[in-house]
């Protein structure tokens, strides 16, 4: 036989009937070790492929789980997906990838396309518009189809569903108790105003503590133009020894910035970013930072959803908090 084979064509070949073919392909006991290799020698030698869509039709579940992020630009939601594909394959489930690009109605094209894919289960990361906006019902009518949600760094009060995330707020906090410690009096926060409302826990945690030391906020927030002008004045009139960036990228960013301007990192100005990916290690000076732990993350989103997916968790939605870590190295000065 020349290309792939069916079910019914093997049946014709070997002279037995589709049940026999079948059960002998699923190793039943009710067929002999010898029908059982003749029938799977068979099938190998011409290029058989089971059809998984009628095998998880008849088992009611398709071990298909759908993952949308909302951009894959950055190292942090590369090393989510890895984190979820290696215990996936451990798992034996298939994963359908979607993109949302940080957009609404892409995001619910994804929803559509994962509805009619009939996935098992959604792992999501909503995207910044989502998040804005605060539209969920493309997310909620999930609960409808009976597809549970785990989200995961963005979480929603909003979504009745499981969440992961971080204590990034707390740790916030102690990273600017380190960099008072280490001698900052005056620390920014530094932020792309489109990431705002993702961003809301960092600000919230920086605030908190400036408070808490008796020192003065100064939130710097952009779009799309860096400060430049903004930063340089505050590092001629030394008014800003320490930058917490509420991303990695930004940090990288600020950072080329003080050191084109001729000064000292940091010894002038202390710089602090998060995720801890190989941009801020590999960075001169390398970056401190607050490492969300992404691949864990990714990890225990799948580990959730298919506890939920076989029924092992209690009614009621579970929030897990991993604990993130901050990592100093030669961005600031040393935290006593």
């Amino acid at each position: 036989m020349s290309g792939k084979v069916t079910m019914k064509e093997l049946s014709k070949s070997l002279n037995l009937s589709i049940s026999t073919i079948s059960k002998a392909l699923n190793n039943s006991p009710e067929i002999s070790k010898t029908t059982v290799n003749k029938v799977k020698e068979f099938a190998m030698l011409n290029n058989y492929v089971p059809n998984m869509a009628a095998r998880n039709l008849k088992a009611g579940k398709c071990n298909t789980i759908g993952v949308i992020l909302p951009t894959i630009s950055t190292p942090f939601f590369s090393s989510v997906f890895e984190g979820i594909e290696s215990l996936a394959v451990k798992n034996n489930y298939r994963i359908v990838f979607c993109l949302s690009n940080e957009s609404l109605e892409k995001e619910k094209a994804c929803i559509q396309k994962l509805v009619e894919t009939q996935v098992d289960g959604l792992i999501i990361s909503p995207s910044r518009e989502t998040k804005r906006t605060k539209a969920v019902g493309h997310l909620s009518k999930l609960k409808a189809y009976r597809i549970p949600v785990v989200t995961f760094d963005r979480g929603f009060s909003e979504i009745d569903c499981d969440t992961i995330t971080t204590d990034e707020e707390l740790k916030t906090e102690l990273a600017i108790y380190n960099l008072e410690k280490a001698g900052c009096e005056n620390i920014i926060f530094l932020a792309d105003s489109s990431d705002v409302g993702i961003y809301e826990s960092r600000k919230k945690g920086y605030r908190n503590a400036m408070q808490s030391l008796g020192l003065t906020p100064v939130i710097i927030e952009y779009r799309e133009k860096f400060p430049k002008r903004h930063l340089k004045e505050r590092l001629l009139s030394k008014s800003m020894d320490g930058i917490l960036a509420c991303t990695e990228q930004l940090a990288i960013e600020v950072m080329s910035f003080i050191l084109k301007n001729g000064f000292s990192i940091p010894n002038d100005v202390s710089v602090l970013g998060f995720n801890d990916s190989y941009l801020g290690k590999s960075f001169w000076p390398p970056l401190s930072s607050i490492d969300l732990k992404p691949k864990e993350q990714g990890r225990l989103a799948l580990e959730t959803l298919i506890d939920r997916i076989k029924g092992l968790l209690p009614v009621g939605n579970i929030n897990h908090q991993l604990h993130s870590e901050i990592i100093q190295r030669q961005s600031t000065r040393t935290f006593v």
